[in-house]
C-alpha cells in the first residue's frame, strides 16, 4: 500500500483502526461513516491508491449517475404525495 501511515483511512483499511465493515474483497473495503449525513453513508475504498486513482473518473461518473437518480427519485416521490394528497381531499 502506498498510503501515508498517518492517513485514517489507511488505518480503517489496515485494521489498526475499528470500523463497521458492510462489504469487502480484495480490492475494496465499504464500511458506514461513523458521522453519516443521511440514512445511509457507507464509505468505499480501494485497498490499493494506485486502483484508486485509476478508477476516479469512473467513480465521479457513477457518482453522478447516483446523484441525478437521487434528484428524479425525489421528484417522482413529491408527484405521488401530491397525487395521494389531492385523491384524499376529493373522498371528503
Amino acid at each position: 500500500m502506498t498510503f501515508l501511515p498517518e492517513n485514517i483511512f489507511a488505518k480503517i483499511i489496515t485494521g489498526e483502526i475499528p470500523c463497521d465493515k458492510v462489504w469487502e474483497n480484495e480490492r475494496i473495503l465499504a464500511f458506514k461513516d461513523i458521522n453519516p449525513q443521511a440514512k445511509i453513508h457507507i464509505l468505499i475504498m480501494f485497498h490499493d491508491i494506485s486502483e484508486r486513482v485509476a478508477k476516479y473518473q469512473e467513480i465521479e461518473r457513477l457518482s453522478q449517475r447516483i446523484q441525478k437518480l437521487n434528484e428524479e427519485l425525489k421528484s417522482k416521490n413529491k408527484i405521488f404525495k401530491k397525487s395521494i394528497s389531492s385523491k384524499n381531499k376529493n373522498k371528503f
